[in-house]
């Protein structure tokens, strides 16, 4: 009784437990890097179709700086501040308009930067870059594959645990018949 318990630990023949069963596409490493993919994937396509909706709805104007730009802090990561500032631009069918858009650090009033503006002609952000896409992207596969390994780990631990209990209760059995015997002293 007691050597049953130690053979239901043991995987069946033919089956590796780092691996899964025989034919099922080598176990859960492989669906790691699957899920990382599909993941990446539909978010890629959702953005894009954003991006595309985007450049659709959206329109840059030419819009002239009313104020000067904050003079930008020398950092050590290096220079690239843009800063919001109030800026004017016309549009084609009716007065000027203001609001701000964010330009680099120093430009002068007067000078011109793009202002975006929606259908409606009220300002809005520009469409997503390319860079932000990707970026998209890449939290996407990241998120997906780190939750594949916690989804993977923890059924595992589940199965573990049902297993560790079933194994327990063989051993409990098989131990209240041989126990009594050991107790037992030769007369």
């Amino acid at each position: 009784m007691v050597a049953l318990a130690v053979q239901s630990a043991a995987p069946p023949v033919g089956q590796d437990r780092r691996m899964g069963e025989p034919g099922d596409g080598g176990g859960p490493v492989p669906r790691v890097p699957a899920a990382a993919v599909t993941a990446a994937a539909v978010v890629h396509t959702i953005a894009a179709k954003a991006v595309k909706g985007q450049q659709e709805t959206r329109h840059a104007v030419s819009a002239v700086l009313l104020e000067n730009a904050p003079v930008s802090v020398p950092r050590v990561s290096g220079s690239g501040d843009r800063f919001p500032v109030k800026v004017r631009w016309s549009t084609p069918s009716g007065p000027a308009r203001t609001g701000s858009a964010k330009v680099a650090a120093d430009s002068p009033r007067g000078s011109t930067t793009t202002a975006w503006l929606g259908r409606s002609g009220q300002q809005t952000s520009p469409p997503m870059s390319r860079g932000q896409v990707a970026s998209l992207t890449a939290v996407a596969a990241t998120t997906g594959g780190v939750l594949a390994v916690v989804f993977l780990v923890t059924v595992r631990g589940l199965i573990r645990r049902a297993a560790d209990r079933g194994r327990m209760a063989e051993w409990e059995q098989a131990w209240s018949q041989v126990g009594p015997r050991w107790g037992r002293r030769p007369a």
